[in-house]
């Protein structure tokens, strides 16, 4: 596994072999890991995450014409924009970086071009938020740049502003904050009601956080995922309550009559329980029970906010076979993607090959595993 400097250094060198020039600034950003307090940054709950040891770095320099040439290492593929930005694309990771300049010049003029090499290791499409790491990498090389000083939190709330109006995901912020706030060996604690936070120690020994790729992808803009939020906001308007340690038994009986709304709440409800349990374990290297909240969380996930599928089922279930296994569940938005896994350290390579081989004869898919 190659390190930060590493990346950044890869970076430069595609920069210089690409453009013939030296890059005049470049950044590293990590990926995250959701350890729990799935789906409560859009309904103002908390999560513990962390940033992990992979990363998407953006080393940019001035042109002296109006062109804005990017490109992306690890697709091998380029686009050409003008100063103009009036062209709206089509290609995924084109809209990320459009997404980007513009938002950036609706504050900040741009007034002559760039050149934008972006390379990482964090897998696409995988649950690790390359996305989130992208957008902040973008953002900040071009505030570095021009030497704008931007808070962290501004900073965030720019890149959340990329996926709602040029991707058209209405997510939280759980994965731009999560990235910029990284830590090393620290969890960070957000409050997504104010936007405050904490860092965690990791006091937990003797394991590992591993991440399964079901290689089952999704698109968060055409899935349930945009359904999801908009019952959550249905359910707090009914109940008349915008603060989830406000809700009471009673208010729950407001939604009896939306059995689905109902389901969605014993969600978010529980799941906001789980973090103050989770931090509990972290800090007291409560392993067992840490892992026990996590399968907790998926069948959470499973059962009431109904975003799993029948992969990542299967990798719970027969994650449960595995003595070296403590617990995990799914990551991310959900209907793919992902699983979390806390695994004993010395077993871990017995555990991946119980899974891997278990999935290949079901599924016929061959699994990607991140040791993050």
């Amino acid at each position: 596994m190659i390190n930060k400097e590493q990346v950044i250094s890869k970076t430069i060198k595609s920069f210089i072999e690409y453009f013939d020039s030296e890059p005049e600034f470049t950044c590293a950003y990590p990926g995250r890991v959701n350890l729990i307090g799935e789906h409560l940054d859009y309904n103002k709950g908390m999560s513990i995450s962390c940033g992990i040891n992979r990363w998407i770095a953006v080393s940019v320099s001035n042109r002296k014409d109006n062109k804005i040439i990017v490109r992306s290492e690890n697709l091998k593929s380029e686009i050409i924009f003008n100063l103009e930005l009036k062209d709206k694309p089509i290609e995924l990771w084109h809209k990320y970086v459009f997404g980007s300049l513009n938002i950036f010049a609706s504050h900040y003029q741009l007034k002559k071009g760039l050149n934008i090499i972006i390379n990482g290791n964090v897998p696409i499409g995988s649950g690790l938020s390359s996305s989130a790491a992208l957008e902040v990498a973008l953002l900040s090389s071009y505030f570095n740049l021009f030497n704008i000083e931007i808070d962290k939190l501004e900073l965030a709330k720019l890149c959340q502003k990329i996926e709602h109006e040029y991707l058209l995901i209405d997510s939280g912020l759980l994965d731009q904050f999560s990235s910029i706030y990284a830590k090393s060996n620290y969890y960070t604690l957000i409050n997504f009601e104010d936007l405050s936070y904490s860092y965690i120690e990791n006091n937990i020994k003797g394991t590992s956080l591993l991440v399964i790729n079901s290689m089952v992808k999704r698109e968060l803009a055409n899935s349930k995922y945009i359904e999801r939020v908009e019952e959550c906001r249905k359910g707090f308007k009914i109940i008349n309550q915008n603060k989830l340690d406000k809700i009471s038994e009673s208010d729950l009986r407001n939604i009896e009559s939306h059995p689905v709304l109902k389901k969605r709440f014993l969600h978010i409800l529980n799941e906001y329980r789980r973090v103050y349990q989770m931090k509990d374990c972290i800090i007291n290297n409560n392993v067992i029970d840490a892992g026990k909240i996590l399968i907790e969380s998926h069948n959470s996930l499973k059962q009431d906010y109904e975003v799993s599928c029948n992969e990542i089922n299967f990798l719970i279930d027969v994650s449960m076979e595995s003595q070296a296994w403590y617990g995990g569940r799914i990551m991310g938005g959900g209907f793919g993607g992902s699983t979390v896994n806390l695994v004993n350290t010395k077993s871990i390579e017995e555990y991946i090959d119980l899974v891997d081989r278990s999935y290949k004869n079901e599924f016929d898919i061959d699994l990607e595993f991140y040791l993050v």
